[in-house]
């Protein structure tokens, strides 16, 4: 993926101009985010006292991975802005409507309703996972 770096400042702006809410989802990449920004500056750190070859492509790396995580955090909730429900608050309702469409058979789903259906799992995970780590 080849994105555009943004801060933070771009973003909030970029969300607030197209009237997007900060969702779990949202702000469980924006954690993702965050811990590559600290690494990056940790490596950065190292880097400014003992310069190498690997840790500058660490560094490129880990802020990479930001950018992208940065991203993904508009793309969702532009995704959640367009099907009117958020993937972690909404989830339980949305697997549930789900069950009671295919009468408990959710291998008869879209491949689209399936894939919302895996990515509200993720993202749930994700979640819960950074709250523990808090």
């Amino acid at each position: 993926m080849n994105m555009a770096y943004m801060d933070y400042n771009e973003y909030k702006e970029l969300m607030k101009s197209a009237n997007y809410k900060e969702s779990l989802a949202v702000k469980a990449m924006l954690g993702r985010a965050k811990y590559y920004s600290y690494v990056q500056k940790k490596l950065q750190a190292t880097f400014n006292k003992h310069p190498s070859d690997s840790l500058q492509k660490f560094i490129r790396q880990y802020d990479t991975k930001r950018i992208e995580d940065v991203w993904q955090a508009f793309w969702i909730a532009e995704q959640e802005h367009e099907q009117g429900w958020q993937f972690i608050e909404d989830g339980e309702t949305y697997l549930s409507a789900l069950l009671i469409k295919y009468e408990g058979d959710i291998s008869r789903a879209s491949e689209s309703e399936q894939l919302s259906n895996d990515l509200v799992v993720l993202l749930d995970r994700l979640d819960t996972e950074q709250r523990q780590g808090e």
